[in-house]
């Protein structure tokens, strides 16, 4: 809510006080920021969202001081993008986290043996109980902050965010000792890091002629994980594009190793030093890798999310805000109209229970397309503005005057954002959840923010580049030309989407290794323990000189 009130009031103060490309850069900067917060989720909920709520505050005070000294809005703005990272996706997965805590107490009771069709379906439930109760209170407060404090001044607007942003700080700090604090995993990045080591180490090594040659550890060898390539060679599924296909290989055992004594317990120590990695991590990875060129063709979905934040809300200058019976429209109510439509989208997809891989790639496809329609739509309400400007005699610097075009032009552009919000990020989200292990599921909030804030810092070279198209203020500018070009990429990367969707069958879910090979149940527990010493007595003292005897073959 705060960020709501803050955010029209914000844009129209650069509008008044920087240059147009300043302007731009300058919250495109913020976008950075925002996308920053992917990394800091990893330091912990609990704490990044008090430093972020510290940030947010401070930041507000800064803006109130803005008028008497520029460089205080600079600050200012900086510790409010950081502050506003705190929102997503830490607050979301600290807020998820509480509501699976309540799901776990409530069914402690029941029995613990489920399947894990049913421990799928419990997942997707909590999920779809968190997004409602998120974007609910999302929408709410939009609304709050529109009525509320619409027309308020940029003065008033700050200080009640700062008393409401404090106090609703402080009341989340008195309940530190009622929350659910999730246990720290182990992070993604030390699967990936070590699964491309061992595949560098083993860059050399050929692929195997059966499953044999892989390291299984416990899992048990499965014909439905590999396939033969054209040279008869197994490799581990899924498909994944040649680049990175070496992967493999960081799972293979070499010819050398299985001829030491106790070749298990020399594998499991290969594994502690990461000079080789089990079948299911590199599999991970491997289907993690499959998402990658979601960097790519979400770029041009994060491009129009910046001019969605910025040019749009440029392009209300000159447009008449009034309507029957003196009604005021501001900009504020478009984001609210935005919203209402995501919001929409999202509820119909989760009542109608549709999160099948299937359905989402078709749902991220129409997001794209989408977002193509609303860069035209954008471009033909920016020329017939243009057109006005020049029609009725009003200067380049002039962006008060009004014009004979209604604010409710901006309405079907505003229309499609929200739409293509709806339907490609929380696709996004969802896609991400099908397609990875559950180990990976977690971390479903730092990888849309990091797709997105990729995309996002692109859009400042992307500005710079065609900076001729924009002038001192928006009617110097040229967005139909700018406008044009992001339609273009963003077909064109709509394209690439259903190319490599194609061809690499996005329409599966990711479906989990066999359980673990059964210990031996006649074995008892003394004696595995010294079995465990005398094989780490003898495998120690050859360690170090045998460790890398496979890699030198």
């Amino acid at each position: 809510m705060t960020f709501t009130m803050l955010f029209s009031n914000l844009l129209n103060w650069c509008r008044n006080h920087l240059i147009f490309t300043k302007a731009d850069l300058l919250n495109c900067c913020r976008n950075h920021l925002i996308f920053t917060k992917a990394v800091l989720f990893l330091s912990g909920r609990f704490k990044i969202i008090c430093v972020c709520a510290a940030a947010y505050v401070v930041g507000l005070a800064l803006l109130i001081l803005a008028s008497e000294c520029i460089g205080m809005f600079y600050l200012g703005t900086v510790l409010l993008a950081i502050g506003q990272s705190g929102k997503e996706p830490t607050l979301n997965a600290f807020f998820e986290d509480q509501l699976k805590h309540k799901n776990v107490i409530s069914g402690s009771t029941e029995k613990n043996q489920e399947s894990d069709q049913t421990n799928r379906a419990n997942g997707q439930d909590e999920e779809k109980q968190y997004n409602i109760w998120w974007h609910t209170a999302k929408l709410v407060g939009a609304v709050i902050a529109i009525f509320g404090l619409g027309s308020s001044s940029w003065i008033t607007t700050l200080t009640v965010s700062a008393i409401l942003m404090g106090g609703t700080s402080l009341l989340f700090l008195l309940g530190c000792k009622c929350y659910n604090y999730e246990k720290p995993t182990g992070s993604p990045l030390g699967t990936i890091y070590r699964v491309f080591k061992a595949g560098f180490l083993r860059f050399n090594l050929k692929y195997p002629d059966s499953e044999e040659g892989y390291y299984w550890k416990n899992q048990r060898q499965d014909e439905n994980c590999v396939y033969k390539n054209k040279r008869g060679q197994l490799q581990l599924l899924p498909h994944v594009p040649i680049l990175f296909r070496w992967l493999n290989k960081a799972a293979i055992i070499s010819e050398a190793e299985p001829k030491f004594p106790n070749p298990g317990r020399f594998l499991e120590t290969s594994e502690k030093f990461g000079n080789i990695c089990t079948v299911k991590e590199v599999r991970e990875v491997m289907q993690l890798s499959r998402l990658l060129h979601l960097l790519l063709i979400f770029s041009a979905y994060s491009l129009v999310v910046a001019a969605d934040n910025t040019f749009f809300v440029e392009q209300s200058s000159n447009l008449n805000p009034y309507i029957n019976n003196g009604f005021i429209i501001k900009v504020s109510f478009m984001f609210l109209l935005k919203s209402l439509i995501s919001t929409l989208v999202m509820f119909v997809f989760w009542w109608r229970g549709w999160t099948k891989q299937s359905i989402t790639v078709w749902r991220i496809g129409a997001g794209m397309i989408a977002a193509v329609l609303c860069c035209i739509t954008a471009r033909q309400v920016e020329l017939k503005r243009l057109h006005l400007i020049d029609e009725e005699n009003i200067e380049g610097h002039d962006t008060e005057t009004t014009i004979s075009m209604s604010i409710l032009a901006l309405i079907p552009q505003y229309l499609l954002s929200g739409l293509m919000e709806g339907l490609a990020r929380e696709g996004l989200a969802q896609f991400f959840y099908n397609h990875v292990p559950e180990s990976m599921r977690t971390f479903s909030g730092p990888f849309d923010e990091l797709v997105l804030g990729i995309g996002k810092f692109f859009s400042i070279p992307f500005v710079l580049i065609f900076k001729s198209w924009f002038g001192n203020t928006i009617n110097d500018s040229h967005l139909d030309r700018f406008y044009l070009v992001l339609a273009i990429l963003c077909f064109v990367l709509l394209c690439i989407y259903v190319y490599y969707s194609i061809k690499y069958g996005y329409l599966d879910d990711y479906t989990e290794e066999e359980n673990e090979e059964p210990n031996n149940p006649e074995q008892t527990s003394e004696e595995v323990d010294n079995q465990i010493d005398q094989e780490e007595s003898a495998d120690v003292i050859c360690h170090e000189e045998a460790l890398m005897e496979p890699f030198s073959q």
